[in-house]
């Protein structure tokens, strides 16, 4: 019975140590919230809008948590591997500053982009302040992240319109090209009248 009553001791006290370890970790936790809440209000830093996925159902269910996902906004996305083309469509016509994540597949990369909606890992943020908390469901930025995320959507605009202009020079090109051969041809078959009124 002795054996028993210590075996309880050291599960209690096991329990006990287990239950210490987490309130020091809500007591921290509750620490850095304030620190947070004190930078947000200052500016310092700001919150991104998670998306699960990039599909229509974690566009909503991130409009109704954070408020309805606009431009300026920049996007956090926990799952890159694949989206909906009618959500992509719906984030490129709110015209969302950038789409933050881990590692994105190049098709899903490209078809950000070619929707004029940066890209930026996870990676390519490690000299900017990026808080993650509670499994990524709150995603704080610093305003680097920010400039960053305004550089490339420029970029991006840019390109886009680089890209319309070449596509409206080929069109002008090839309607040039096309209205030649008309002429050119209008020109042949003339000859070829003519040259038979001639011999008759």
């Amino acid at each position: 019975e002795i054996e028993f009553l210590v075996d309880e001791v050291r599960k209690l006290r096991e329990e006990l140590r287990e239950k210490e370890n987490k309130i020091v970790e809500l007591i921290d936790e509750r620490k850095m919230m304030i620190n947070i809440l004190l930078r947000l209000v200052k500016g310092e830093l700001s919150l991104a809008k998670v998306l699960d996925s990039l599909t229509q159902s974690s566009i909503a269910i991130a409009d109704r948590m954070y408020g309805r996902i606009s431009s300026e906004d920049i996007v956090f996305l926990k799952t890159t591997s694949f989206i909906q083309d009618n959500a992509l469509q719906e984030l490129a016509r709110r015209d969302v500053l950038c789409v933050i994540g881990e590692l994105f597949p190049e098709h899903v990369k490209k078809a950000l982009e070619d929707s004029t909606i940066p890209v930026i890992t996870i990676g390519e943020v490690e000299g900017y302040e990026l808080i993650r908390i509670r499994e990524g469901d709150l995603i704080f930025y610093s305003p680097e992240i920010l400039h960053e995320a305004r550089r490339r959507k420029i970029a991006l605009r840019e390109r886009r319109e680089k890209k319309k202009m070449v596509d409206i020079a080929k069109i002008v090109d090839e309607y040039r090209s096309e209205r030649l051969r008309e002429l050119l041809r209008d020109t042949s078959d003339s000859s070829v009248i003519e040259f038979n009124e001639e011999n008759m």
